[in-house]
């Protein structure tokens, strides 16, 4: 939710492939002295169990995996009488970072306790929590925990995720698609004309179902209190909403995803699919959203990557002031509009609306490739969209702010991509950096 700039100065932990559980050879049985009984024959060890019990998943939390990575229970036994090899056991990673969010610039830190996957996985853990937080040099703070949990149960996925931040410098410019940033209203001592004061504390956890091989079905429970304030001096906030606005989203959704990328970390084929329906909350007042996106990845050579991607969302009813800044997508919410997740020519929040479109296409080369131990990329891009206020949901290229730029990404081990992009659009130039792909 936050984007995270380079600059790690330290990691912890390294990635190695899980322990591989080997079958016991057959051995000569040794001869049975007269008058004895033949002694007991053990069991060879089998492939590793899921967690069938509460029980059985506290354990794997807690020690090396007793557990399985999917479906392995072998037919005709209880799991009690199946004899595992113990895999890999937690690890943990812990570094110091600078990021860029809002308006400021944060000196944070990570711990990352985490259970390896399988070299072949899809994802490079089994399960992980992550605690982070960070200070900004112009008084902002956040502080976040997250847990994951894609492979601890067969067929099941778990994120659960909490934040408390507060932004003092975040970007608001009104609602609506036409919305003006007339920088000549800026100055020294006016500063804040398009900036607002934000304290949030929010969370969800989000349980996933597969279906079939590549289908989910994902239900979310979320629960968002935010406080807009706004900052000394004039400003387009104060005008509009007075001196705050605040407010509690309840929403619940549920969503249809359909996987089929090469892996979820570094993806080079595949299409990721979804569709989702949420109901909220909030002052009394109810809303609807209805929301889809589409992205895909072509391999044009070892080395090529074309990603592409389109999503829009829009909200019926009576949406809340906060409603409007973020799309809740499976597992991961995208912030719109404007910034690295949506449109990287232009900042955070640069327009907003109850409904948005947009799209996205980037060809990704590599260069200086190291197997899988570390690659740098060269990022070729161009971003498209617009946002709806009042007016019908609909589509006229006309209306779209458009951006195009070049970026740069470097890769370590199997799950750090850190990039930096540069794009112009109608505004001006806007940097822009992260801890992943944007899409």
């Amino acid at each position: 939710m936050r984007t995270v700039a380079a600059c790690m100065l330290a990691i912890a932990g390294v990635l190695l492939p899980p322990g591989r559980l080997a079958a016991q050879q057959p051995t000569q049985a040794a001869p049975v002295e007269q008058g004895k009984p033949p002694a007991a024959t053990k069991p060879p060890p089998s492939t590793q169990v899921a967690p069938r019990t509460a029980a059985d998943t506290a354990r794997a939390l807690r020690e090396p995996l007793d557990t399985v990575r999917v479906d392995a229970q072998v037919a005709g036994k209880p799991p009690e009488e199946i004899a595992v090899d113990p895999g890999p056991p937690w690890r943990t990673s812990y570094f110091p970072y600078l990021t860029g969010s809002a308006g400021d610039l944060f000196l944070a830190a990570r711990i990352r306790p985490w259970l390896p996957a399988a070299f072949e996985d899809r994802v490079t853990d089994r399960a992980a929590v992550s605690f982070d937080g960070g200070a900004g040099i112009h008084g902002s703070w956040f502080t976040t925990v997250r847990f994951d949990a894609p492979l601890l149960w067969p067929k099941w996925r778990l994120v659960v995720f909490g934040e408390a931040a507060q932004s003092n410098r975040l970007g608001f410019y009104g609602f609506g698609n036409n919305t003006e940033h007339d920088k000549s209203l800026l100055d020294s001592t006016e500063p804040n004309y398009f900036r607002v004061e934000r304290v949030s504390f929010d969370g969800f956890v989000e349980v996933s179902r597969r279906l079939l091989s590549r289908v989910f079905l994902a239900g979310r429970f979320g629960l968002d209190h935010s406080r807009f304030s706004a900052l000394p001096g004039p400003s387009v906030f104060e005008s509009e909403y007075g001196d705050e606005v605040e407010g509690t989203d309840m929403t619940g959704r549920l969503a249809l995803v359909w996987d089929s990328r090469s892996n979820e970390f570094n993806p080079r084929s595949g299409i990721l699919a979804e569709g989702g329906f949420e109901l909220g909350r909030s002052g009394g007042e109810n809303y609807r959203r209805t929301y889809g996106r589409i992205k895909g990845y072509l391999p044009l050579r070892p080395s090529t990557v074309l990603a592409a991607r389109v999503a829009a969302s829009n909200i019926t009813g009576t949406p809340s002031f906060n409603s409007r800044f973020e799309i809740p997508t499976w597992e991961d919410p995208i912030a719109v509009y404007g910034g690295y997740s949506s449109n990287r020519g232009y900042p955070g929040g640069r327009f907003v609306g109850s409904g948005v479109v947009f799209g996205s296409v980037e060809l990704r080369q590599d260069f200086l490739p190291i197997g899988e131990l570390a690659a740098g990329s060269l990022v070729l891009f161009m971003d498209a969209g617009r946002v709806f206020e009042g007016e019908n949901f609909t589509f006229d290229g006309k209306a779209l702010h458009v951006a195009g730029g070049i970026g740069i990404a470097a890769r370590l081990l199997r799950s750090t991509i850190f990039t930096a992009n540069a794009a112009k659009a109608g505004e001006g130039w806007h940097f822009s950096a992260g801890a992943s792909w944007a899409f």
